[in-house]
């Protein structure tokens, strides 16, 4: 063991240090990570230690005898946060320490001759390349170079930062509070911050100017700036702060400005070729001062920029200066490339940007081949046309984008909260010769939401025809209440002439815009659309669409003309919400009409169809059809109230209405309509019957979860029904029984809904039972995990007694069920073996949970599992069960509440095991125990009493 060179004990908790630890004397290498440490006086003996790693150990004061380890060369004090004492000379005794880590650790320095540790002690470490240290003020920096010779270091000064997990560099420099008149009494730190790689800056004080203070050679080696609330500052740099010749930031990667609200320019004068020349990343916030982010001068350097992010600058007007002189050479015009690699720009409450980039309002001749033409009077810089994601929000004085042919790369366009925009994709003067142009070639997401001003979103020009869009695959259209069409094509253009101005044009899509490749389409408070799809539209357009969602668009009259619903056989998912004046989902064909041809309608993919709070829909189709739906999982309709038939087939609805009855069932159909139906929700709609009397019990064959509001459950349907796994049934008035039994025979009664798992009952305030306990079978629960039943005020009986057993009832909860007497029979009780859950509350009659059938021999009753009971707001309930009877076990309840049940003087009149309980939960949360529950409950009650006595005695004195 003398031998021995490197020990690891992580993770320890030692009272002190073994003994045994000195006869290592060969030991180099020793870490007591995470260890919960006591004296370490002993570690002084291991003199030919040359690394001792403490990282997160509970260390909080070194020894003075560490000062003895003179071979140590990595010391590693990291997350050691209770660390607040070194003694002074200790540091200074390492003299071989080349790594000296104290992250998030040991940062009570003090001045020279104190009895801590201070800074100075570093000028003896010659040795010292690796530092990590956090330097709670400035004004403890020493005079002496000290840092020197370091290679790789963190130095936080000032108390704002934190430590991170990963660091861009090995030499980053914060500093908090930092003024720079302490340039010249700080010899090291002009120094550092020249070979300084990631600088973070924090209420820099030094006047106008003090960035560039810091060095006036314009920071040759620094890759990162973060500037923070730092008011004092207007330019970043200055050309004149820099010595001649010296470059600006000439390695620069990534600048970060944030709070500095007096901030004039970024930079200021004429630079050298070659500053800011590798900037490739910038993020500019709440800098209220700036009117542009860069001079043309500056943006022709910048050509690795990729990423640029402007938000919250109040009096930004544009990134790019004006400056017509800047771009006139020997009288010639020259309009530089500006940001060839910007791959992402994002602008957001910038209320007085009016241009992304600069324009010019004289009229100059301009060679084509040169500059977009954008107006006969405007001429706008040629952008890089790399860009990849541009979003642009709460741009108020934004009025119009530039041309879509500066964006030939884009792929996410986000325009959100733009109030004055008036278009987005700017076609005038766009020629082509084959008749149409494909338009943001690699466009794959366009987001435009909450732009009251805009009426279309493509302006017109007379030279084209289909406009494609043929990358896009996901466009999301939100609060848009101007916009009347997508593209302002030709033939829209001429119903456009001969229309008023404020007239909106129906269709959303016409015939000249195409997207072939569009997935995902969403609409939300597009008001001023009647249609979405016009009857005729470019082939191929919309044929992948998979997934359609359609909300709050109040003029809206229907979703798809039946003519374009052929092409969408991708389609998987269909929501329509809250369109107030929708009538029907499918319009009427024209030529259809004519020819009296009854359609077929088939969705061959579709999973999932929406359809809530439509109170004008009647149909999906508004004359005879059919409709197939073989993928069908999950069907939603709520809240349509005028909805009478979704799906019929002809003979029979022709039949019914020559019958003259108009009144159809939701579902009016004889074979295999849905195939593949799991989930169906049903609610607040015009009809009262969900499927006719007569339908094939085959119908629905792999539906298992049923929420509906306002049906009856008649007994043909619970045929159906064989695998129904959950059942959710409220809101309904008329419903006396949830199941309605008769007609059915009993032998057939017991393998209905025998996979029901979780049943739910709320707001059926006529219901007195779940069925109608006149025969002697019933359905079979014994599948049944959860009853949950709420606000059944007629409710008496809530397990009707041919139920036989709740075998695996998991979580019985009833609330607001006025009528009950009593929640489950003794017999039932024996039966709930897997109950985990008990809930009773607000139930206005209840007087005891478990009813008392008068039964004299002792009978125990055991809840195995039952570990959470409330009982909670039951006025007249007296105990858990009044019959002498029966022994109650609960052998692994550990939480109850007992709240509001004033008349409960005594939990059980027969005997009581609960082994677990250590605690009841009273009125205000409280926690209360008196010996066993039994006594607790009888505690309690005598407490109340007492204490409405008292404030009975209280009013009574006041109003004497």
């Amino acid at each position: 063991m003398k031998q021995l060179k490197v020990l690891d004990l992580t993770g320890l908790q030692l009272t002190s240090l073994p003994s045994s630890l000195r006869c290592l004397t060969n030991l180099r290498t020793l870490c007591l990570d995470r260890c919960k440490l006591g004296d370490t006086v002993i570690i002084s003996k291991l003199k030919q230690l040359e690394i001792l790693s403490l990282m997160k150990s509970d260390i909080e004061e070194f020894p003075r005898e560490i000062s003895q380890l003179i071979n140590l060369k990595l010391l590693d004090l990291k997350g050691s946060s209770k660390l607040k004492v070194i003694p002074s000379d200790i540091i200074s005794s390492l003299s071989r320490l080349e790594d000296l880590c104290m992250e998030n650790s040991f940062t009570h320095w003090e001045v020279e001759g104190k009895d801590n540790s201070s800074l100075a002690e570093l000028k003896h470490l010659s040795n010292l390349t690796t530092l990590e240290i956090q330097i709670p003020d400035a004004n403890l920096l020493p005079e002496d170079r000290v840092f020197d010779n370091l290679v790789r270091y963190k130095i936080f000064v000032g108390d704002a930062w934190r430590w991170e997990k990963m660091y861009k560099t090995d030499r980053t420099l914060k500093l908090d509070k930092f003024d720079t008149s302490l340039l010249h009494v700080v010899d090291g730190m002009s120094k550092l911050l020249k070979r300084t790689e990631d600088l973070h800056l924090r209420k820099l004080c030094g006047g106008i100017d003090a960035l560039s203070k810091l060095d006036g050679e314009g920071f040759p080696k620094l890759k990162h700036l973060n500037v923070v609330s730092s008011p004092g500052i207007e330019y970043i740099v200055k050309s004149m702060d820099l010595t001649p010749s010296c470059r600006a930031f000439p390695v620069m990667e990534t600048l970060s400005l944030n709070q500095l609200i007096n901030l004039q320019e970024v930079s200021h004068g004429q630079f050298s070729t070659g500053s800011f020349g590798w900037l490739r990343k910038v993020e500019v916030e709440a800098c209220h001062g700036l009117t542009f982010l860069f001079s043309l001068a500056v943006g022709r350097s910048l050509s690795k920029l990729d990423e640029i992010r402007v938000s919250r600058c109040k009096n930004m007007v544009e990134i790019v200066s004006r400056g017509w002189e800047e771009i006139k050479e020997d009288g010639i015009i020259n309009v530089p490339l500006l940001f060839p690699e910007l791959r992402y720009l994002t602008l957001q409450e910038l209320p007085q940007l009016s241009n992304i980039l600069c324009l010019f309002e004289e009229k100059k001749p301009v060679p084509s081949n040169q500059l977009e033409i954008i107006r006969d009077s405007q001429i706008q810089l040629s952008l890089g046309s790399n860009l990849r994601f541009l979003k642009l929000e709460k741009c108020m004085s934004l009025v119009k984008l530039f041309p879509p042919s500066l964006l030939q790369n884009l792929e996410k366009l986000n325009v959100e909260n733009c109030d004055n925009l008036e278009q987005v994709f700017d076609l005038e003067g766009l020629y082509v010769d084959d008749g149409h142009v494909g338009l943001l070639p690699k466009l794959k997401n366009l987001h435009l939401s909450g732009l009251p001003k805009l009426r279309h979103i493509c302006n017109f020009s007379p030279a084209l025809g289909n406009i494609i869009f043929p990358k896009l695959t996901h466009m999301l259209l939100e609060s848009l209440p101007a916009l009347t069409s997508f593209s302002l094509g030709y033939h829209s253009f001429q119903r456009f002439q001969h229309a008023d101005l404020d007239t909106p044009l129906p269709v959303l899509f016409s015939e000249t815009v195409a997207f072939p490749h569009l997935e995902y389409l969403y609409i939300n408070g597009v008001d001023n659309v009647k249609k979405i799809w016009d009857n005729q539209l470019p082939q191929d357009s919309f044929s992948k669409l998979e997934n359609v969602q359609v909300a709050s668009c109040g003029k809206l009259l229907n979703i798809f003309p039946s003519c374009v619903l052929k092409r969408l056989q991708s389609l998987l998912t269909l929501v329509v919400t809250n369109c107030i004046s929708l009538k029907e989902i499918i319009a009427k064909d024209i030529n259809g009409v004519l020819l009296e041809i009854v359609p077929t309608f088939v969705f061959p993919k579709l999973t999932s169809l929406v359809l809530y709070n439509l109170p004008e829909l009647r149909s999906l189709y508004p004359s005879t059809h059919t409709s197939q739906w073989s993928l069908l999982e999950t069907l939603q309709v709520l809240q349509c109230d005028k909805l009478n038939v979704f799906a019929f087939e002809t003979p029979t609805f022709k039949q019914r209405r020559h019958e003259g009855n108009l009144h159809m069932p939701l579902f009016f159909i004889h074979h295999v309509a849905f195939p593949y139906l799991k989930r169906l929700v049903l609610g607040h709609n015009n009809d009262t019957e969900i499927w006719q009397e007569h339908f094939s019990a085959n119908s629905f064959p792999r539906l298992t979860v049923i929420h509906v509001h306002g049906y009856v459950i008649p007994s043909f349907m619970l045929q159906a029904l064989h695998n129904v796994e959950e059942l959710h049934v409220g809101v309904c008035s008329l419903m006396k029984e949830v199941f309605q039994l008769e007609g059915l025979e009993e032998e057939h009664q017991v393998k209905l809904l025998k996979r029901l798992r979780i049943l739910e009952l709320w707001h059926l305030p006529r219901l007195t039972q779940l069925w109608k306990d006149k025969n002697k079978l019933g359905l079979d629960l014994h599948n049944l995990e959860s009853l949950q039943v709420r606000n059944c005020d007629s409710l008496i009986n809530l397990i009707p007694s041919s139920v036989a057993s709740f075998q695996n009832l998991a979580t019985l909860d009833v609330r607001s069920c006025d009528s009950l007497r009593s929640l489950i029979s003794p017999s039932i009780a024996k039966t709930l073996v897997e109950l985990q859950t008990l809930i009773a509350r607000g139930s206005y009659m209840m007087e005891e949970i478990v009813a008392n059938e008068g039964e004299e021999t002792a009978d125990e009753i055991t809840f195995h599992k039952l570990q959470h009971m409330e009982l909670v707001d039951l006025p007249n309930l007296t105990s858990f069960s009044s019959g002498g009877g029966y022994i109650f076990s609960f052998l692994s309840l550990e939480h109850m509440e007992v709240k509001g049940c004033p008349k409960m003087k005594i939990f059980s009149r027969s005997l009581l095991t609960t082994p677990k309980l250590k605690s009841v939960e009273v009125d205000d949360n409280e926690e209360y125990w008196q010996d066993d529950l039994n006594t607790t409950i009888e505690n309690l009650s005598i407490k109340m009493h007492d204490n409405i006595e008292v404030k009975s005695a209280e009013l009574g004195a006041s109003l004497a």
